[in-house]
């Protein structure tokens, strides 16, 4: 799939977030630039977060409702701990996605485009496949368009779950 297919895919995304509720009662969702200073938390519907800076260090804990994340820069480490529905727009280069305690449904659109972008997935391995539409499932998470080498993901085992961790996780 194209950028251009991508982005418009994103436009109609970002557009049902921030629409929200009934004709005569409409709601915004929320959009957020992050720091890389604390943990966040997609606690209600329509939350974007947009990752502008490079080299930062996302961290989204226990989002039940469906969140966006647009990853415009470079070398960052997005981490989705016990995450609800997922959309995610990689958009820069050498970013590193990290799951853990994921049972939603994720997509991941652009990470063809992105050639360094790694996957690492805490306490399970999970099976890499085809998804049926020239994209590769990692378990629940479908990376869109992208024939995922398996070198690209890692399966990495902690002695605790990292949902419940107190602060940042420390990047591994």
């Amino acid at each position: 799939m194209s950028l251009t297919s991508d982005a418009l895919h994103a436009g109609r995304d970002f557009l049902n977030t921030q629409l929200l509720g009934s004709l005569f009662d409409f709601k915004s969702g929320e959009v957020e630039v992050p720091t890389s200073e604390h943990g966040h938390y997609g606690a209600a519907k329509g939350n974007s977060f947009l990752l502008l800076h490079d080299d930062s260090n996302f961290q989204l804990f226990r989002s039940f409702d469906p969140v966006l994340t647009f990853i415009t820069s470079n070398h960052n480490n997005a981490s989705y701990w016990q995450d609800g529905p997922q959309k995610i727009y990689d958009l820069g280069q050498d970013n590193t996605l990290r799951f853990s305690e994921t049972t939603a449904p994720v997509e991941v659109f652009g990470f063809d485009h992105d050639p360094t972008g790694k996957v690492v997935i805490y306490n399970a391995t999970l099976p890499i496949m085809p998804d049926g539409q020239g994209g590769t499932l990692v378990g629940n998470i479908d990376f869109h368009n992208v024939a995922l080498d398996p070198s690209r993901v890692s399966f990495v085992n902690q002695n605790l779950m990292l949902e419940t961790h107190p602060s940042l996780v420390p990047l591994s």
